[in-house]
């Protein structure tokens, strides 16, 4: 066999090794990963960033545990949050104060009074009104009793608080006609859909307290 013979069978046998090892390794390349593998996700940078939804009291409350306050004397009787405390009859003749350390002086009030003209204002119970170093929001309703004489009930929930900007805001988007002008300042007596955010647990949970309030 001659040197030139060699060298090809030399190259020849070269070429089909090669393309028995590419035959060979070429599949492996596009087979799928073994599913038993853990798979690794990267992390997706334009993910939206997740937000804590502020938590939203709505008009559904139970108040199966709330207490009953009677009073025989005027004829009613209402049922209230435990959070208001223990109500006291004051000195003042007709005059109940709801008192508990998480209400700033009391978390509700009471008061026995005469009619008088536009008490009821229109069913509305939250009244924004801004004066003279004084602002914010007023959870009040009036009860008619017998012989001309008022319940006043008045709720002062500490989360009912708003800031004089948002007083000024509300009134401000309020047509002038609804306004309520005497020398102390403006209010307005709000519709449901006016009331702030904010306050509209502390709202909630003082109109369960009107929706209780009956005579006997």
């Amino acid at each position: 066999m001659t040197k030139t013979i060699k060298i090809i069978l030399i190259i020849s046998a070269i070429i089909i090794i090669i393309a028995v090892l590419g035959v060979a390794f070429w599949p492996k390349q596009n087979q799928p990963s073994n599913t038993n593998q853990p798979v690794i996700t990267e992390p997706n940078d334009n993910k939206p960033a997740t937000t804590t939804e502020p938590e939203i009291i709505t008009s559904d409350i139970d108040t199966s545990e709330w207490q009953t306050y009677r009073n025989e004397g005027y004829g009613f009787e209402v049922k209230y949050p435990n959070r208001w405390g223990t109500p006291t009859v004051t000195q003042i003749k007709g005059q109940i104060i709801f008192q508990n350390s998480n209400c700033k002086g009391m978390c509700a009030i009471i008061n026995m009074e005469d009619c008088v003209e536009n008490t009821m204002q229109n069913n509305s119970i939250a009244r924004v009104y801004a004066g003279v170093g004084n602002f914010g929001i007023e959870l009040k309703k009036v009860f008619i009793l017998a012989e001309n004489s008022c319940a006043f009930l008045y709720s002062y929930d500490p989360y009912i608080d708003i800031s004089e900007d948002e007083t000024l805001r509300l009134l401000k988007n309020i047509n002038n006609g609804r306004k309520i002008l005497n020398d102390s300042g403006e209010s307005v007596w709000l519709n449901e859909g006016e009331i702030p955010q904010e306050v509209m647990g502390a709202y909630n949970i003082f109109k369960k307290v009107v929706e209780s309030f009956h005579k006997f």
